[in-house]
């Protein structure tokens, strides 16, 4: 499968609302949305242009060509199937539907989106990397599991990216030592990098470098950010319930 699934960041703009309750620091999926969609919210559409996915919503930029926006309305967004007939996805018919959902509902309609992502891109790969790797993501660090989110969302190849940085990581530091995720979450973004690099090779032409220019502007600032996601302190316990 292409490693980069097909659709390209959002760039039109919406209206900003949360994905997530407010107050929730490190919400898992929030370094990819910050990505994908820009932080614009459940409502992002992107406008297709010179992507092979066609145009892509929401906070994960879910593409319309290969179905994965169908997929959604089929599953965790069937309570808002109805709405969008006839429209077809990638339509302006579609989009003004979709923006006009997540402007009525967007901490539910958030939520599904999320948990369409969870199910059908997040937990397999959490899966196939413990299979292949014997390391479990999901007891690893918060920062951790949001680049395994990021990579699942972005690549077919998630798990073969990041069970490449687990060898690497493992090459280096012991997996009980206190430094392993930062070497870990350095380890995947330089075999994300590389994995990249290759495909662009291959591909070449305008199409290269595009794909090219994408990694040299996101990777290096994504793992930045997922570093000092990891050096943060954790977030206040939450207060105890009113006397009642």
């Amino acid at each position: 499968m292409d490693p980069i699934r097909t659709h390209r960041p959002a760039t039109r703009t919406t209206p900003a609302v949360a994905a997530a309750p407010p107050g929730v620091p490190n919400a898992l999926g929030r370094l990819s949305e910050r990505y994908e969609s820009g932080g614009r919210g459940p409502g992002t559409v992107s406008s297709g242009r010179s992507d092979p996915g066609g145009v892509s919503y929401g906070l994960y930029q879910l593409a319309s060509r290969t179905g994965t926006v169908a997929a959604f309305l089929a599953a965790e967004g069937r309570d808002w199937a109805a709405a969008f007939a006839p429209a077809e996805p990638g339509s302006a018919a579609f989009s003004r539907c979709w923006q006009a959902i997540a402007a009525r509902d967007p901490g539910r309609f958030g939520a599904a989106q999320h948990a369409f992502i969870a199910r059908t891109h997040y937990r397999p790969v959490v899966a196939e990397v413990l299979a292949r790797t014997g390391l479990d993501l999901a007891g690893r660090a918060a920062a951790v599991r949001d680049v395994a989110w990021s990579c699942a969302v972005q690549h077919g190849a998630a798990a073969r990216i990041i069970a490449a940085g687990v060898a690497r990581a493992d090459a280096a530091t012991a997996r009980t030592a206190p430094g392993y995720d930062a070497a870990l979450i350095a380890a995947i973004y330089a075999a994300r990098g590389a994995y990249v690099g290759r495909l662009a090779a291959r591909l070449g032409g305008a199409a290269g470098a595009a794909l090219a220019a994408m990694a040299a502007r996101r990777y290096p600032a994504e793992q930045a950010a997922a570093l000092a996601m990891l050096d943060a302190p954790p977030p206040p316990p939450p207060p105890p319930p009113a006397p009642g």
